[in-house]
């Protein structure tokens, strides 16, 4: 269904060689030289006979045709991890051919129908998924998951017999699973990561970090009481769209202007502090917010009769939690 195995080593070479570029720049003709000769040794007869010793014996034939090390390593370590917790490739260059050989497997399984159920996984794609996330998180690359399989997909457009944006949505929550994984094994608690992955999760290094984050303010002690406040902004806002811009002019109680107030201080370095990955930094910024955000609710009734009022509040709700919602969804939050 996804052609011959000349047209796979094609498409991943394309992705390794495009991957190259963000991770190793000026690489790429070492990533392509890689790629290339990566799955030479399935012809052999050696391979036939011992399929378990595929990339081991690519290596070794590599290294006696003179190819640099970069080079023969790169042919077996574009396997790995071959299980879990396993070893990870040992250079950025056979990192690339890694991430572009898995990403093509997976996304055209997907999209040609070959998706796994239950506890079946003929393609060990949870397995593969798995090895190009923890790749990406333990080497620290910056990469969007999105993108990845937009370019795996863009090599696989003449093979897919589902529509490409079925597939993307499909091999996205995939991904959000197997990384549901790799975080719940590392220690974090479930709600926490659901809260987390429910704001996003394209940048996985971000997602770890965030996950992180909420789970020392939570050993902290002051998770549940955080979560709970902006919790109670986020079920108003369920109920009602926000649709006004903040009128100061609408206000009429001194915690609206209050609460305004501290918003308009810490908003520019909460939005900061997201950028930067330093969640911690937003986190005390939040207490500050929490406060006024608390005596607004004691003191304030946001469905006011006029419909002005109301509608000002609203937004001004919205505004706060806008801030938090690309961190966590906090109304996952237990407590």
């Amino acid at each position: 269904k996804l052609g011959t195995s000349y047209e796979k080593v094609e498409r991943f070479t394309a992705n390794a060689t495009s991957l190259a570029g963000s991770i190793c720049p000026g690489s790429e003709a070492t990533v392509g030289r890689i790629a290339k000769l990566a799955k030479a040794d399935l012809e052999t007869l050696m391979v036939y006979e011992f399929p378990e010793i595929q990339g081991a014996v690519g290596r070794e034939y590599a290294k006696r045709a003179g190819e640099p090390e970069i080079v023969f390593d790169g042919i077996l370590q574009h396997y790995y991890p071959v299980q879990a917790g396993g070893e990870l490739p040992g250079t950025p260059e056979a990192d690339c051919v890694s991430m572009g050989d898995k990403i093509d497997t997976i996304v055209g399984c997907f999209g040609v129908g070959l998706i796994p159920s239950g506890s079946a996984d003929p393609y060990a794609l949870r397995r593969q998924t798995i090895g190009i996330l923890r790749i990406i998180i333990e080497k620290g690359y910056r990469l969007s998951i999105g993108g990845l399989i937009d370019l795996a997909l863009g090599n696989l457009a003449d093979k897919l017999t589902r529509e490409a944006a079925e597939v993307k949505a499909d091999v996205l929550d995939f991904f959000k699973g197997r990384l549901e994984v790799i975080l719940l094994e590392g220690g974090a608690t479930g709600d926490v990561v659901a809260a987390v992955l429910a704001a996003g999760f394209d940048d996985a290094i971000d997602a770890k970090a965030r996950v992180e984050a909420i789970e020392t303010v939570r050993e902290c002690g002051d998770l549940v009481d955080l979560a709970a406040t902006f919790k109670r902004a986020a079920n108003i806002l369920k109920k009602e769209s926000v649709s006004a811009e903040v009128d100061e002019a609408l206000f009429n109680q001194e915690e609206e202007r209050a609460l305004w107030k501290v918003y308009s201080e810490v908003k520019s370095v909460m939005e900061s502090s997201i950028e930067a990955g330093d969640f911690l930094a937003l986190f005390a910024e939040a207490a500050k917010l929490k406060v006024v955000v608390d005596a607004f609710f004691d003191k304030v009734m946001v469905m006011d009769k006029d419909e002005a009022v109301k509608n000002n509040r609203i937004a001004m709700l919205g505004a706060v939690t806008a801030l938090f919602q690309r961190v966590a969804d906090f109304t996952r939050i237990a407590g």
